[in-house]
């Protein structure tokens, strides 16, 4: 059976078990987690025996050396706050273009207060070409020494032709407002030995052509453009009017 030992019994018994020993014995804490003591069945005194063994007469205690965890402490003070930090700044840097299809990317080149930023943006991709879209109207005319008209199997959107003698007038519908904006008016002279007219086409030089008149020609519910086309012989020499056929295309 263990004996109880008091606080009292157990401090005189330390005290007691010092002076005995007679300095035979040096109480000291175990590196271990527990201290084994032997305490005198007769004197309560309590000494460390140096091989962990207790004699007849003593029996053996073992103290634990950490106690029990203590109730938390109560929270210390909240500490006087810092010194307002300066204001964070953005700015933006280089943008660069990347190659299409790669991913956008955004670098600092500043510091985490004062940053730069630097964008890299991906070009995009090359869209699909637009359908081709074709005049308005076209079509080849034939002049002669007093009339025009236009050459068979020829034209597009074309309303009339008439003139002669190095001049024609053209009337062409499809235009897309009632109104239109000054179309884009194209002539070309060309030497065409299929001309059945008279006069047509028999000088030894190719005369040129430029669009001469414009006009808004509409009628009531027709987009209709009028334009006249004069040839001449570009020969310094030559100041007459020439008869030339020429082609023509016009958008608007």
């Amino acid at each position: 059976m263990t004996p109880r030992i008091n606080l009292t019994q157990l401090l005189t018994g330390i005290v007691v078990g010092a002076m005995l020993a007679g300095g035979g014995y040096a109480f000291a804490l175990s590196r271990s987690s527990a201290v084994r003591v032997c305490v005198n069945l007769h004197s309560r005194a309590v000494f460390l025996p140096a091989d962990g063994r207790c004699a007849r007469g003593f029996a053996s205690q073992t103290w634990d050396r950490q106690g029990p965890r203590g109730r938390t402490g109560p929270r210390g003070r909240t500490g006087a706050s810092g010194p307002a930090g300066a204001p964070a700044t953005v700015a933006i840097g280089s943008v660069t273009t990347l190659p299409s299809g790669s991913q956008a990317t955004v670098t600092n080149s500043g510091s985490p207060t004062n940053a730069i930023l630097n964008f890299g943006i991906p070009q995009g991709q090359q869209g699909a070409a637009a359908a081709s879209a074709g005049p308005t109207a076209q079509g080849e005319v034939w002049m002669g020494s007093n009339t025009a008209e236009l050459a068979t199997g020829s034209g597009t959107n074309v309303v009339g032709v008439s003139g002669g003698d190095g001049s024609a007038f053209v009337r062409v519908d499809g235009c897309s407002a009632a109104t239109p904006t000054e179309p884009v008016i194209s002539v070309t002279t060309n030497h065409d030995a299929s001309d059945p007219l008279a006069g047509a086409n028999d000088t030894t030089g190719v005369a040129s052509a430029y669009v001469s008149t414009f006009n808004d020609d509409n009628s009531p519910g027709s987009h209709v453009v009028a334009f006249g086309v004069e040839t001449f012989n570009p020969l310094a020499t030559s100041g007459s009017v020439v008869n030339s056929d020429f082609s023509f295309t016009v958008y608007c």
